[in-house]
């Protein structure tokens, strides 16, 4: 609800207006209270109550849970609250399905960021998710996220050509890590996303920029993605390949994560001009490991050749993704000039 007041002058060089008074019930404020005025980029004010963040009331969500339900509908369900921004999410179990609540506790503690369960019985648990924006920004979440990302890509095709079924294992588990991060960057963007009409993060120059970081945030676990599947690959293998084929593959690696880092360098900087570069970049390399295909084939075992084939898709689509975050910097960085 809109209402207009008039600018009073006091004092010669102070100017005032009265607060609506329906406001002021609801807030609970008194004579003498503290209002936080912050001036916005766009020319509004922003009005808020000195205490607003500690007197937020906690947003509560109840998922029962039945025993025709699957484990898989279970997660869902449990991700969709946590994703629409649910301080507490209480999740009750029916009788003979205790096993779904541990492994729901295994998810929670394994795949999702700033969540503890603190309340627990037989038949229900209490999740409270504790982190807020501040604590980890955009910016450097998903700073982290990429750079998880980058070092699964060099130990998974370091494990494919060095035979390491360890690090291979070992690459398919830091996924979870990867997702945590993502399941963390959609719930603030929806949190975010709900306040912009009053604000924008730091990071934001304009409300459009959320389908942006939106859409990077999926491309990176895509890449993430596709590092897993080329460790899945090293793990099948049955013997170390040949030594010609190691260095073409470590050039590649260098190569498609310096695509894949600088993608998010130029959209964390806006930097327009070098998207389109890695765009161009990333398009070469596409065609250069299509090229190498063939070369790579000649004189090897079915089996092998078909897990080869797998990985250089996999690469491919790693510049591939990396060129789509580049095509949204472009986007991003048109925005902020219009």
């Amino acid at each position: 609800m809109k209402e207009l007041r008039k600018i009073q002058r006091t004092g010669g060089a102070t100017y005032i207006i009265s607060l609506p008074k329906a406001w002021v019930k609801q807030q609970g404020l008194r004579a003498g209270d503290i209002i936080v005025i912050e001036s916005l980029p766009n020319g509004k004010l922003l009005l808020s109550p000195y205490e607003f963040e500690e007197r937020r009331t906690q947003r509560r969500a109840r998922l029962i849970i039945h025993s025709k339900n699957s484990i898989n509908e279970m997660i869902r369900d449990f991700v969709t609250y946590y994703l629409a921004g649910y301080d507490l999410i209480e999740v009750r179990f029916d009788e003979g399905i205790r096993h779904y609540k541990n492994i729901l506790k295994s998810f929670v503690r394994e795949r999702l960021i700033g969540v503890e369960i603190i309340e627990e019985s037989a038949q229900h648990i209490l999740v409270q998710c504790i982190v807020r924006y501040n604590e980890l920004p955009l910016k450097k979440a998903i700073e982290r996220m990429s750079v998880l990302g980058e070092f699964m890509i060099d130990d998974a095709i370091r494990a494919f050509v060095d035979f390491d079924k360890d690090l291979a294992e070992e690459v398919i588990r830091r996924d979870n890590e990867v997702d945590r991060f993502y399941f963390y960057i959609v719930r603030q963007l929806k949190q975010l996303i709900s306040e912009a009409t009053i604000r924008l993060p730091d990071e934001m120059k304009h409300p459009r920029e959320f389908l942006g970081y939106r859409l990077v945030v999926k491309s990176i676990e895509r890449v993430a993605d596709h590092a897993s599947k080329i460790a899945l690959s090293a793990k099948r293998l049955d013997n170390k390949l040949p030594e010609h084929l190691r260095g073409i593959f470590i050039k590649l690696s260098r190569d498609v994560r310096k695509i894949f880092r600088e993608s998010i360098t130029s959209f964390l900087e806006r930097n327009g001009e070098r998207a389109h570069t890695i765009i161009d970049e990333s398009m070469k390399f596409s065609k250069n490991c299509d090229s190498l295909f063939l070369e790579i084939l000649s004189n090897i075992d079915a089996k092998t050749a078909a897990l080869i084939s797998l990985v250089l898709d996999s690469i491919k689509r790693i510049a591939d993704y990396s060129a789509d975050i580049a095509e949204i910097t472009i986007n991003v960085s048109i925005i902020n000039i219009e």
